[in-house]
């Protein structure tokens, strides 16, 4: 399964991705994102480039390296846990527009913080996750 079918599937697919989806994802976290598959998954985000390195933190003397080399471990999995929780924010909220709207607002459940910064961590988006399910099972948030 190619980089660009991991994330089709889990932007436009059933929330929870296929157990098959989410081992392709840990090889292509393993093996590095591609320049062009990160601009695929960007795309299908909905995301500018420079946007995407922001919310990846990766630092500006890096980014003009990204051309010649995949995106390391880390990077990538800072990439996928992106997809993952905008997949889920669509979900919830209903459509693309509202997800990011939801996404870069401060948010009382975390503390007023934006929820996509956040996500540089798993525990902080396993925050924003948590927030999102009780949304979507109409518990206060």
């Amino acid at each position: 399964m190619t980089t660009a079918q991991v994330v089709k599937q889990w932007i436009e697919g059933p929330f929870a991705p296929t157990l098959s989806a989410q081992k392709e994802a840990i090889k292509l976290v393993r093996g590095g994102i591609s320049y062009p598959d990160f601009i695929i998954t960007i795309t299908a985000l909905g995301l500018e480039r420079e946007t995407a390195l922001d919310y990846l933190n990766i630092a500006p003397r890096t980014r003009a390296r990204l051309k010649d080399k995949p995106l390391n471990s880390k990077q990538s999995e800072g990439l996928l846990r992106l997809v993952r929780v905008f997949s889920q924010a669509s979900h919830t909220l209903g459509n693309r527009e509202k997800a990011w709207h939801w996404l870069e607002q401060p948010n009382r459940a975390l503390d007023g913080e934006t929820p996509v910064s956040l996500l540089d961590t798993e525990l902080g988006a396993q925050m924003v996750s948590d927030v999102l399910g009780r949304i979507e099972y109409g518990v206060f948030s």
